[in-house]
């Protein structure tokens, strides 16, 4: 395939994997590569040809070694006609390592035939200079460059009898050269792959805000709908007092369902832009609980549902308050929004030295994907509704405390979810894992 098409494996979207992201990548650095290699073999060519025609002009068109320049001059015609070769392509870094051994050797043997002891040195030394520092190829075919060099300079003037006098000098200055090539080529991989990871990042970062936003904007925007159409209600004369109080009701729940909404939505930016600084103090976990429990016992009623709750006394504490009622609203916002009919039922007490909080409620049943899509590291799928990304926020902060936030099955359609935090906060825990 030509690096040059940039299509993408079936089954992948350009923006929808990572995968995908790193396959682009990568053909964008053998493109860039290629685009290098061309230029800088239609160089070599036009260089080669001016050097033939001086040897022409200068020495007659028979002169001793004339035809490793036109043998040199026939691979770089040969190697540059194959940059778009579709076969050759597809292993263009074997190609460019076999042509660079080959004009390594054709000039070493050109060297020996003029009685030019340098043109090993030259030629073994500038290949691998001209790899290393051009072409994106990675550290290990720079490597193999670098070896086919060294050996080439050690065996082809052995061979030919073409030893310098200045060897020893030529054998230390290309050893630090190719050690510096070496180097170089190794820190260039490793940095393009740093920009890479960094690319990765921030697409994969632009598609979450793309995607929060739309959900989230559908998950305010129905609500307002709602709140449109409860108040075009109440303003009808003649509704009875039994359908107005239930039409008060059902608009209080809806302002409860945004209020939550937009205080998530507040948290997941300072989330992600690593802002949600927690602030502990001394608390008393018992009426901060109490007034949680009533503010949702008074949404469960709205919708018609059930509120048990089991609040057993817990120890002082030192978390944000802030934080804590937070996960605890989030915990009964998501049960008493999933169940139609039925119960939610809340339990909390001490359970070795930390507070346990679990909510259980008789919601529809959940597969082990979906539970697992509730405490996922990032609000996606179905969980970047309203409602998951309250789980999404309550299992930042409870991270950021020092916590745990696990959900359960319990018994064939029951789900729990289950909340432990220590009586301490962790010392500097201001930036919790998102």
């Amino acid at each position: 395939m030509n690096p040059a098409s940039r299509s993408v494996p079936s089954g992948r979207t350009l923006g929808g994997s990572s995968h995908a992201t790193r396959f682009l990548n990568r053909l964008d650095d053998d493109q860039e590569s290629l685009g290098v290699l061309r230029l800088g073999c239609a160089f070599a060519l036009g260089f080669v040809l001016i050097y033939l025609v001086w040897l022409i002009a200068s020495r007659g068109f028979y002169t001793a070694g004339i035809g490793y320049v036109w043998l040199a001059l026939g691979e770089l015609a040969i190697f540059l006609g194959g940059m778009w070769w579709e076969l050759v392509l597809r292993s263009w870094r074997i190609w460019t390592l076999c042509f660079g051994i080959l004009l390594v050797v054709t000039f070493s043997l050109f060297g020996a035939a003029e009685n030019d002891s340098a043109l090993p040195f030259v030629s073994a030394l500038l290949c691998s200079l001209a790899t290393a520092a051009y072409v994106a190829w990675g550290w290990r075919w720079q490597l193999a460059m670098n070896a086919a060099s060294l050996t080439s300079f050690v065996v082809v003037p052995w061979l030919t009898h073409n030893v310098s006098h200045n060897r020893a000098s030529q054998s230390l200055g290309l050893l630090i050269a190719l050690a510096f090539a070496q180097s170089g080529a190794y820190f260039l991989d490793r940095y393009r792959q740093r920009i890479g990871r960094q690319l990765i990042a921030l697409e994969e970062a632009a598609r979450f805000r793309e995607a929060q936003m739309a959900t989230m904007v559908h998950d305010v925007r129905s609500p307002l709908a709602a709140l449109h159409g409860y108040g075009s209600l109440l303003e009808s004369d003649d509704m009875a007092l039994g359908e107005r109080s239930e039409v008060l009701a059902r608009l209080s729940a809806t302002v409860w369902s945004i209020d939550l909404v937009i205080s998530n939505l507040l948290d997941l930016y300072q989330v992600q832009g690593h802002k949600l600084l927690a602030s502990p103090a001394e608390v008393d976990p018992n009426a901060l609980m109490a007034d949680v429990v009533e503010n949702c016992a008074k949404q469960a009623e709205r919708r018609s549902i059930a509120l048990k709750c089991q609040l057993d006394r817990l120890p002082r504490c030192r978390q944000d308050p802030r934080h804590l009622e937070r996960i605890v609203r989030n915990l009964l916002g998501f049960s008493i929004g999933r169940v139609n009919s039925g119960a939610v039922q809340i339990k909390c007490g001490e359970n070795y030295g930390r507070i346990a909080i679990e909510v259980v409620d008789d919601g529809p049943p959940l597969s082990d994907s979906e539970l697992r899509a509730l405490v996922s590291p990032e609000p996606n799928g179905a969980t970047s509704r309203a409602v998951g990304l309250g789980l999404y926020i309550a299992r930042v902060m409870t991270e950021a405390a020092g916590g745990t936030l696990e959900v359960r099955r319990v018994g064939p359609q029951r789900m729990a979810l289950v909340v432990e935090l220590p009586t301490e906060a962790p010392t500097g825990a201001s930036e919790p894992s998102a």
